[in-house]
């Protein structure tokens, strides 16, 4: 399965909405893939992605329900930094 059509809840989590400084939010897949953190607060668990693009840093974060996929995305997405997102989004992910 392609990470763009892995779903959270029933919503797809690739390409993740987009944050970061003034005008720096964006969709879609521009960019290059810069860092990938696996973070874990109390019982919640997610990825949280900073990609580059146009020289500004955007920040999203991923959600699966299963956490033994989640932490198997995790270990995908580092392998794979420093590649565009749209490569990114392509990536077959088996569970």
């Amino acid at each position: 399965m392609k990470l763009r059509d892995l779903k959270w809840k029933g919503i797809s989590i690739w390409p993740p909405d987009w944050s970061g400084n003034e005008g720096s939010k964006g969709t879609g897949e521009e960019g290059v893939l810069t860092r990938v953190e696996f973070r874990e607060r109390k019982k919640e668990q997610h990825i949280s992605i900073e990609a580059e693009y146009a020289g500004v840093l955007r920040v999203g974060i991923l959600l699966l329900e299963n956490p033994v996929r989640l932490k198997a995305l995790y270990h995908k997405l580092q392998e794979n930094i420093g590649k565009p997102l749209v490569e990114i989004g392509n990536l077959d992910i088996t569970f």
